[in-house]
């Protein structure tokens, strides 16, 4: 009976409620990851089918291109190829000789001209050596050359590119001519205007970028036929992250970090240190025979600013031009050698500006506004702050000019009675000084600045610190 109770309970409980599974919490947690990662994983498939398809699609349209005699083994034409490739290899190695020809003039290397200063207006040296020959204190064609190395780069890498990276390539070579080729403009008016002079081979690498920014852009648009967005394409190219075109990229652009660092050091240990210029003891023996046989000549030291001591064992006579980038680099480089010497030597400065207005001897001006320059210097010299003024100029070239107040500059320079400094101005004072030293080169027989002598041993042109020191040993006994 009690059985049968029992089994009544249990029967009336199934018949009246049915009680429910406990539900696992850990298990469904699992079931719903793995169905978001089926999810996930579905989707990444379905994306990697797009990306393929999308890529085939490319990959399609450029075979289809090619088809069309648009592009051919290297994905352009063999043609287009050959030409960009030579064009940057000459235009890296006219930007290797005009690197290395201006350390060489701003070395001092005797006698040293290049091939390409032909006339007053036709003068690669000239051009190369001016103040906007040089940005951050190295030469601008330094810059060129890694530009063009790096198109090298690029078209080598465009060689086993198609579709999509192909014209990525391409589109960083046009947009390397294009700011190249603005570049190419900015100097060209420089040269023209400002400079009135032209170097040659720079004009030959302005041609070359121009026609690096045409011919990209006509092989791009034959690629993408007729449509063309380099900016955006060279945009895609770095926000590739760790593709293929990012890693092509980031290769071209590391070639071109690397072949700028020893291209500059190579050339610095040019600039540095004589034996890589090739001088020998051969050479500075050689050097030293023509320098001693010049004879000396007597000059008219009177009234001059000078520097060193009033007993000098060697006078040295300066002519410069406030102008001349050759002078101050003269007077940068070669004033620390003077400092070891400054209890035995003698330094006289004497004005020679490249400025028609107060240089008869020039058919045109060449440094326009330095006929300024050297009358403010005079007229400070009369109070004693020549150096001040010359230090002034060489260091804000750019300040002189040929519409130049004189009177305002020499207020913002600082270091004079402006009151003595304006009456100077007025009775010309500063001008005769230039007429007497102009005078005074055209006696001597000088042509360039600057112009240096040593005891009366005249040397005109730059030159190389290891010169000057061998002159000062020669010429003090030391």
């Amino acid at each position: 009976m009690g059985n049968e109770k029992n089994r009544g309970k249990k029967s009336n409980n199934s018949r009246g409620k049915v009680e429910k599974p406990k539900k696992n919490k850990a298990f469904t947690e699992e079931v719903v990851k793995e169905s978001a990662q089926d999810i996930d994983a579905n989707g990444m498939a379905v994306n990697n089918e797009i990306k393929l398809a999308h890529r085939d699609k490319e990959n399609a349209e450029a075979v289809e291109v090619c088809k069309e005699k648009t592009c051919k083994e290297g994905g352009v034409g063999a043609g287009w190829t050959i030409s960009i490739a030579l064009s940057a290899a000459l235009g890296l190695a006219m930007s290797i000789y005009l690197t290395i020809h201006h350390y060489q003039i701003m070395s001092g290397l005797p006698d040293y001209q290049s091939f390409c200063s032909i006339s007053e207006y036709i003068d690669c040296d000239m051009v190369n050596t001016s103040s906007y020959s040089e940005f951050r204190g190295l030469p601008v064609a330094l810059f060129g050359a890694g530009i063009y190395a790096c198109v090298v780069c690029l078209i080598i890498l465009s060689i086993f590119a198609r579709g999509t990276t192909l014209k990525r390539y391409i589109s960083a070579i046009t947009i390397l001519g294009f700011a190249s080729f603005c570049g190419s403009i900015y100097f060209a008016i420089v040269s023209t205007f400002i400079l009135h002079a032209i170097c040659i081979l720079c004009v030959g690498t302005y041609l070359i970028n121009l026609f690096f920014f045409l011919g990209g852009t006509a092989a791009i648009r034959k690629l993408d036929k007729g449509s063309f967005n380099p900016v955006r394409s060279v945009t895609s190219m770095f926000m590739a992250g760790r593709s293929g075109e990012g890693l092509a990229m980031g290769n071209a652009l590391g070639i071109f970090a690397i072949i700028m660092v020893v291209i500059q050091g190579f050339l610095s240990v040019l600039y540095l240190d004589a034996k890589y210029l090739g001088f020998s003891d051969s050479d500075i023996a050689s050097f030293k025979e023509k320098y001693m046989a010049i004879k000396p000549q007597e000059i008219d030291l009177s009234d001059s600013p000078y520097w060193g001591t009033d007993n000098p064992d060697l006078t040295i006579v300066v002519f410069e031009d406030f102008l001349c980038h050759f002078c101050k680099r003269a007077h940068v480089t070669a004033f620390p050698i003077f400092k070891e010497y400054k209890n035995r030597i003698k330094i006289v400065f004497k004005h020679l500006p490249y400025d028609k207005e107060c240089n008869s001897a020039l058919q045109k001006t060449i440094h326009p506004g330095a006929c300024k320059s050297a009358v403010a210097a005079a007229c400070a010299s009369i109070q004693g702050e020549f150096a001040r003024f010359q230090e002034y100029f060489f260091s804000h070239q750019d300040v002189i000019k040929p519409d130049m107040d004189i009177a305002k500059v020499a207020s913002e320079i600082g270091g004079v009675d402006m009151d003595k400094f304006e009456l100077c101005l007025d009775q010309g004072k500063g001008e005769w000084v230039i007429r007497r030293d102009f005078n005074e080169a055209m006696k001597l027989t000088v042509r360039r600045t600057p112009a240096y002598f040593f005891n009366g041993r005249k040397w005109e042109g730059a030159l190389k610190p290891i010169f000057i020191k061998k002159i000062l040993e020669w010429e003090l006994g030391t």
